[in-house]
């Protein structure tokens, strides 16, 4: 079986088969975060989520792949190459290269984008750590009060307001005035988030430490990759290599007695937008 779950890992990996995360836009979006996927006996409702994008010294990217440390807490082969890289070095280009090759934490949901194109399909919400606390306090503080905020009948909607760009990007999260309930069909479409972070297979791991190891200017022996592989793996549509997240110690006002508490967080600086629409813009001309 492992055999198979390798194979179909690489496949879906390769074709780009898997769905479409979707992050915050610009301005102000309006969400509702749905229940966990497992069903009602797991309340288990997100899924952490992390990939190596290997560069070189010049920018261009050389390999994609899962970090499984950050995705499933176990230890990280190209983690490990990436350290011992550093270690090793020879130049700064080098190093800085290297440190960005870092996988950064995401965190997925299954949300209804009330804003978007089509308000009544699930799609997998892709977060920084730090904007995913700050949905946190806000369940906190409403959980208080007694009410789930995933609740489909008795549930919040939430206000996510993005602002700036670049290194002076800002998120905040807050309760929507007005909730609505959720058709509970919405459950039957929920994507298994457990299915979609399963991502490992062993070329992909082979590639990414031969990327690294090139990288390094270390000599890496590895298996040969069948000649009908592509030699750059896909990168996904909304490609983000988010700096790593600062909590800022923002707090919540207090709601009123007599009613819901409305619940307002920021958050502090999350990436660089514009580089990563440049790169990406790079990655098409390729």
């Amino acid at each position: 079986m492992e055999l198979v779950r390798n194979k179909k890992a690489a496949i879906q990996a390769q074709s780009g088969r898997r769905a479409n995360t979707v992050k915050p836009t610009p301005g102000k979006s309006k969400w509702r975060i749905l229940p966990g996927w497992r069903g009602e006996s797991d309340p288990q409702f997100y899924h952490d989520f992390s990939q190596h994008f290997v560069k070189g010294v010049d920018g261009s990217i050389k390999a994609v792949y899962l970090c499984v440390e950050k995705t499933f807490g176990k230890m990280c082969p190209v983690c490990e190459a990436i350290n011992g890289g550093i270690s090793k070095a020879g130049s700064d280009e080098i190093i800085n290269a290297l440190k960005e090759a870092k996988s950064k934490g995401r965190v997925l949901l299954n949300a209804l984008h009330l804003d978007g194109e089509d308000p009544s399909a699930p799609v997998i919400l892709d977060l920084t750590p730090g904007t995913f606390e700050k949905i946190l306090e806000v369940m906190e503080q409403y959980g208080d009060e007694g009410i789930n905020i995933l609740d489909l009948k008795e549930g919040v909607d939430l206000v996510i307001n993005r602002t700036g760009k670049g290194l002076n990007t800002e998120y905040s999260v807050m309760a929507a005035v007005k909730s609505n309930p959720v058709d509970p069909a919405v459950l039957k479409k929920l994507h298994n988030l457990d299915e979609y972070v399963q991502q490992e297979y062993k070329e992909g791991e082979t590639k990414a430490l031969s990327a690294v190891a090139t990288v390094s200017g270390l000599a890496l022996a590895a298996p040969a990759v069948s000649p009908d592989k592509p030699t750059t793996p896909a990168l996904p549509s909304d490609f983000d290599d988010d700096l790593p997240f600062e909590l800022d110690g923002a707090t919540a006002a207090p709601a009123p007695a007599a009613a819901r508490p409305t619940v307002t967080v920021a958050a502090t600086v999350e990436a660089s937008e514009d580089d990563l629409e440049a790169l990406l813009g790079d990655l098409e001309n390729v």
